[in-house]
């Protein structure tokens, strides 16, 4: 009965050797860099593919991630509130943003395991220097189909 089992151990050895494999080749280490010499901060969330990774370290403009093998990969960092899908990058962009407003939502896309990182939405700053107070600017769209603020979908 001993050699039985020893016999049948060796037999699927093979098996849970080649399964142990296919485990380990599921998973591919994911590059990405943010563009604009923007520089990763700790605590910030890092969506790829709907799998959600606190980013760790910080300091640099890139990292790398351990995640599921697939044919593309879409990324969002930075985004805050924004709900993320398997394809979309849902955000809500505020029609009043303060001056310290902290997200500035950044997403990428690729087929191979190196991805860049790019601004989603853009902002605009204007410094007022002198004497005189400003009260207010008013910044509005040409075209009312293409609104400030609202609703986003990021595919």
């Amino acid at each position: 009965m001993k050699k039985f089992y020893f016999w049948t151990a060796v037999l699927l050895l093979p098996f849970f050797m080649s399964c142990n494999k296919d485990i380990q080749d599921s998973k591919v280490n994911l590059s990405y860099n943010l563009e604009n010499d923007r520089i990763i901060e700790e605590g910030k969330n890092l969506a790829v593919n709907s799998a959600v990774f606190s980013v760790n370290g910080g300091g640099g403009n890139s990292g790398s991630v351990e995640v599921a093998k697939a044919e593309e990969y879409r990324l969002a960092y930075d985004y805050g509130d924004g709900q993320v899908t398997s394809e979309d990058l849902l955000y809500d962009l505020p029609l009043k943003r303060e001056a310290s407003f902290s997200e500035n939502p950044m997403v990428g896309y690729s087929t191979n395991t190196n991805v860049s990182l790019k601004y989603a939405f853009g902002s605009i700053r204007i410094p007022v220097t002198g004497t005189a107070s400003l009260k207010s600017i008013s910044i509005s769209s040409v075209d009312s189909r293409y609104p400030l603020a609202g609703s986003a979908r990021i595919s």
